[in-house]
């Protein structure tokens, strides 16, 4: 989708897991907080880049 989204000349996101970290817990779960955190950073600095 995001080839397609770019090629419309939309700016795109793709989350990964190198752009997010994934930081699990303990018990191996990868909390909610902590995703909305990831996700809230990888999109900030996207915004920075693509004003």
């Amino acid at each position: 989708m995001v080839p397609a989204l770019e090629a419309a000349g939309i700016a795109a996101l793709r989350l990964t897991t190198d752009v997010t970290g994934l930081v699990f817990d303990r018990s191996g779960h990868y909390p909610a907080e902590q995703e909305a955190a990831d996700v809230n950073r990888a999109v900030v600095r996207f915004l920075l880049r693509h004003p």
